[in-house]
């Protein structure tokens, strides 16, 4: 992997075997990937998404994570049904990461906490206080920062809800250093559930305007955005919503020129070289593209490891190492 795609591609999938479409059980999830941890495919790889609720699945899994301690997750707290009841349902989350990590005896890390917002519409103050609590009690409740990513409902009010979140989330206060996010979703197992090309360049645009990080989740299985026949719609591409975060905080993008590349469905746009990583007119150098990364393009949760890295190597990109399986 050239220098320029191991920067865009640093850490940059969050392994998510045991949800749709793959819906794996844990023993063969947490095996997969325990083992592409020990892999040539290690430095793409970040955390291990799982529910709250199952982390108690793992307590036996002691001497397997000791030998590759801390073993990363992200954990996705249950879902909030109202404001009302969200930080109850969140607190109880909190208490089973707390259990897990002390089970694991720091062999074990939660860096990461994803947290999906509640179907009502609260206005900004009370969303600012709902998620200031939020952060409060997952700092009160880990041993060590972590960064947490909010997910707001994707309705008609879409446009509204995340200028509040992005603007609240702006001005809150980080947790022991940790990062607070927006968690963008960007498909799923029918064709409803992927945001259309506005929806999506309107959240990224919001999070890049303000300053905001954010990661991805569901239907970035694949390099570049494409029609698939399994969902019968059109799948955004992760070159084209990262490379559209990286160039368009370099380029000060508008929200319309977000959108012209998360359109792109031609893979001979998106070019990485000796010089860094260019689409069209536009480019990053490598310094460029760790910054991004670093700061404000988190991650992505994906089903499979192999399917988006088989999917660069047919792109000359990537050599899939030998053995991986799922």
């Amino acid at each position: 992997m050239n220098p320029s795609l191991s920067a865009f591609m640093h850490r940059l999938i969050d392994y998510a075997g045991l949800f749709p479409p793959s819906g794996l059980d844990m023993d063969t999830a947490i095996s997969n990937f325990l083992s592409y941890r020990k892999s040539d495919a290690a430095p793409v790889l970040a955390s291990f998404v799982i529910p709250a609720a199952r982390l108690i699945e793992l307590e036996q899994l002691t001497d397997e994570f000791a030998e590759q301690s801390p073993v990363p997750f992200s954990v996705i707290t249950g879902k909030c049904d109202d404001s009302e009841s969200c930080l109850a349902q969140v607190e109880k989350g909190l208490k089973q990461c707390r259990r897990f990590l002390d089970t694991h005896s720091g062999n074990t890390a939660i860096p990461v906490l994803e947290i999906k917002l509640p179907d009502d519409d609260p206005d900004e103050q009370e969303l600012g206080k709902l998620c200031s609590s939020i952060r409060k009690a997952a700092d009160a409740a880990l041993n060590a920062p972590a960064d947490i990513y909010f997910e707001p409902v994707r309705n008609q009010f879409w446009r509204a809800r995340i200028d509040s979140l992005t603007n609240v989330l702006q001005h809150m206060p980080p947790g022991k250093g940790a990062k607070n996010g927006l968690k963008l979703r960007c498909g799923g197992v029918e064709a409803h559930m992927f945001p259309t090309i506005d929806q999506l360049a309107a959240g990224l645009h919001a999070c890049l305007k303000r300053g905001v990080p954010f990661k991805g989740t569901a239907g970035l299985h694949h390099p570049v955005r494409h029609f698939n026949d399994g969902v019968e719609t059109k799948m955004h591409g992760f070159l084209n919503l990262f490379g559209a975060a990286v160039l368009g905080t370099v380029h000060k993008w508008n929200e319309s020129e977000i959108a012209r590349m998360l359109l792109d469905e031609n893979a001979e746009n998106f070019i990485f070289n000796a010089s860094g990583f260019s689409w069209k007119e536009y480019s990053a150098t490598h310094a460029q593209i760790r910054s991004v990364r670093t700061a404000q393009a988190a991650s992505y949760g994906s089903c499979s490891l192999i399917e988006p890295l088989e999917d660069l190597q047919q792109l000359g990109l990537y050599s899939l190492p030998a053995g991986l399986v799922e």
